[in-house]
């Protein structure tokens, strides 16, 4: 199963991108309204969009970041809009992986503390919740702590106003809401099922547009184990696989590194760590001769390097400006370095010997 996605701000998506949103939203949902739909579409910062084999919008997810305070504490907070993959899709790793990319950037992005704002339409959508997150509310056999209860009453009356009712804890639009169509009013097949029961007990009326507000934590120490392994990388097996690569000893070899570097940037688009790809694929960039991004990579690690490593990348910069017979350049670099550690005779001397290559 081959899908691919992109995450694009609003302003960014086609006619036909929303028109193709908004007919997956009008099969799967009934009381979708069009001009409904793009009047909420504008209110968000982006949207991840999934596309099959053959290049078509699949499914997607609108989100917006915004930035509040709680109890004294500054949060940042992405919320989900819409939501929606097709049937066929449905159950599949695959789509599930891919919201971690969603996750990921956020994650990198956001100032404060990060809560994931979830808008449950349906018993798949909130089952999404302990697949991804090890602690949520509301959750099946835990009484919803205080300060999550207030953060869910605040959230959800900043985002609906008089749309939430704070007695039964949920999002009603009353006669224009959209609904799940019955025909698609299933639960994942996997997984602990008290959690789709437990949401049919808060939220009975979700057959009828009734909306439970959810809340996550984002952050590493609350993702399930599997959503860390995807944000890390892709696994060795699946890399072998991808590039028809033996799954042992390809890290090493030469001939392989243009395969690698197509596998880290794949991973940097599921989600995984920038810093940790990025300090892999400087390597296998340099290999291949392409030093420019090899550079840029080098450049990007030193500004978020905060121990002694900071002087390996700068001295990596100058190697590759020493290759390319870049003396200037070379000697811009190793001028910083001086400039951070003055008492390395090491330095020195590599100075002293690309002046004399500038005379």
């Amino acid at each position: 199963m081959i899908l691919t996605h992109k995450i694009l701000s609003v302003d960014l998506l086609t006619a036909d991108a929303v028109e193709r949103m908004f007919g997956l939203m009008d099969k799967y949902y009934g009381n979708m309204r069009r001009d409904n739909f793009v009047c909420d579409l504008a209110c968000k910062d982006g949207a991840l969009l999934v596309f099959d084999a053959d290049g078509a919008i699949c499914g997607f997810t609108t989100y917006a970041m915004f930035h509040t305070e709680f109890g004294s504490r500054p949060l940042s907070v992405l919320y989900s809009g819409d939501t929606v993959i097709e049937e066929r899709y449905w159950g599949s790793m695959a789509t599930t992986r891919l919201f971690t990319a969603l996750l990921g950037e956020c994650l990198r992005h956001a100032p404060h503390e990060l809560y994931w704002f979830l808008l449950s339409k349906g018993v798949r959508t909130y089952q999404l919740l302990p697949l991804y997150f090890r602690t949520f509310y509301p959750c099946s056999g835990e009484a919803t702590p205080p300060l999550e209860a207030g953060l869910i009453d605040y959230l959800a009356e900043l985002q609906f106003a008089d749309h939430y009712r704070l007695e039964s804890g949920v999002v009603r639009f009353g006669v224009g809401g959209d609904y799940l169509r019955d025909h698609f009013d299933r639960r994942l097949k996997s997984g602990d099922q008290r959690h789709a029961e437990y949401f049919c007990k808060i939220n009975p009326g979700y057959r009828h547009g009734d909306n439970l507000p959810c809340i996550a934590r984002i952050s590493p120490d609350n993702f399930q184990p599997i959503v860390s392994r995807w944000l890390q990388t892709i696994t060795r097996y699946e890399f072998s696989q991808t590039f028809d690569l033996p799954d042992n000893g390809y890290g090493y070899n030469v001939k392989y590194n243009d395969s690698i570097i197509k596998y880290l940037n794949l991973a940097l688009e599921y989600g995984a760590d920038s810093f940790y790809i990025l300090d892999k694929r400087y390597w296998k960039l340099q290999a291949t001769g392409q030093y420019d991004q090899a550079v840029s990579d080098l450049w990007w690690l030193f500004e978020r390097t905060v121990d002694s490593r900071k002087a390996d990348r700068l001295y990596s910069i100058a190697n590759i400006y020493s290759i390319r017979k870049m003396p200037q350049k070379e000697k811009e670099v190793l001028m910083l370095l001086n400039s951070l550690y003055p008492d390395n005779q090491h330095i020195k001397r590599r100075l002293r010997d690309v002046n004399r290559k500038l005379r």
